[in-house]
């Protein structure tokens, strides 16, 4: 009898695992997931700006459909008039330094680097060029739309989508969560975009303002 019952105990829990398969949703699937957002500004040269977009991203990053391993990350971007392979700039985080070489992206003319783990939403946080002072601010404390709303959002959006996608409780593809800026001279409108890559190469994305659950664009 309790042979049997043991029995009985492997296969509940093969169903129960069988079923939370069934149940996945793209959740496991983000390649790419900004939760938290800091802007940045230096009150005596507005031309210069900067953002840091905080959270989880597959490594090795490749945008190909297929979901890896996932690591933590904070993305300093800076906006700055000056061309140069690379600049090195200090990142003051509650106090301690973190010396750090941003690359310039040809693309769309920005600095970027990873500081290579995730900020917390409360740490206190400058960057620090020749002359220049950034401090930042946690942004995302003050969305309307959380990440989490936004996911929730464009996988109803993309149901159909999705559901191509899902296969023997499995998910051929992949998806991004990111912060979309719409730029003004350094200031603008802050959006969700999140796209969804299959594995067979289609691409379909959502983009949700911040401020409230209006849809702007989704195919």
């Amino acid at each position: 009898m309790k042979k049997n019952f043991v029995v009985i105990i492997i296969l509940t829990c093969s169903f129960i695992l069988f079923a939370c398969n069934k149940l996945a949703t793209i959740d496991s699937y983000m390649s790419e997931i900004t939760e938290i957002y800091f802007e940045g500004k230096d009150e005596n040269n507005s031309f210069i700006n900067s953002s840091i977009s905080i959270g989880y991203r597959e490594t090795p990053y490749f945008i190909d459909g297929v979901h890896q391993e996932v690591c933590e990350f904070s993305l300093v971007v800076l906006d700055i008039k000056s061309v140069q392979d690379e600049i090195s700039v200090q990142i003051v985080v509650n106090n301690e330094i973190l010396e750090l070489i941003l690359f310039y992206n040809p693309s769309n003319s920005l600095y970027m680097a990873d500081i290579g783990y995730a900020l917390k939403e409360n740490d206190k946080i400058c960057l620090l060029y020749g002359d220049y002072k950034i401090e930042y601010q946690n942004l995302s404390n003050d969305f309307e739309v959380s990440y989490k709303e936004a996911l929730e959002i464009s996988s109803k959006l993309l149901k159909n989508e999705i559901k191509k996608l899902s296969e023997n409780s499995k998910f051929n593809g992949e998806c991004y969560l990111k912060i979309l800026k719409k730029n003004d001279e350094g200031l603008g409108d802050l959006f969700w975009a999140f796209t969804l890559i299959g594995r067979n190469g289609e691409v379909n994305n959502v983009v949700i303002s911040v401020y409230d659950k209006n849809i702007v664009f989704s195919d």
